[in-house]
């Protein structure tokens, strides 16, 4: 998928929908739509001049504690340097949940988390 083209617009609210009633398109628009910005997000937070590492064989530590405070300060800050209103965010280690958490606003100008 490309990741240096801004996504075409589209009724985010009404491929949900479609999303929700199965549609497999509307996911793949959903996730052409969606890949650009993350990569964008993601990109924007990462050191400079440093390479991205494989951390396969690492064993992952706890989200928990300053950890997790750092991680949400990281999500804040990536948030407010994108102009994203809201995102959600889930963290899987080991095949389970240990974090599901939405952050901001589902869309902006709008009140609804």
């Amino acid at each position: 998928m490309p990741d240096a083209v801004d996504p075409p617009p589209i009724d985010v609210a009404a491929c949900l929908e479609r999303v929700r009633r199965r549609d497999q398109q509307a996911a793949r628009e959903l996730v052409e739509h969606l890949y650009p910005l993350v990569v964008r997000i993601v990109r924007a937070h990462l050191p400079r001049r440093v390479a991205e590492e494989d951390l396969s064989a690492r064993a992952p530590l706890p989200l928990a504690g300053e950890r997790l405070a750092a991680f949400e300060r990281f999500v804040a800050s990536a948030r407010e340097k994108t102009a994203v209103p809201g995102m959600a965010i889930a963290v899987v280690m080991d095949g389970k949940i240990v974090l599901e958490k939405g952050y901001g606003l589902r869309e902006q100008g709008k009140k609804d988390p």
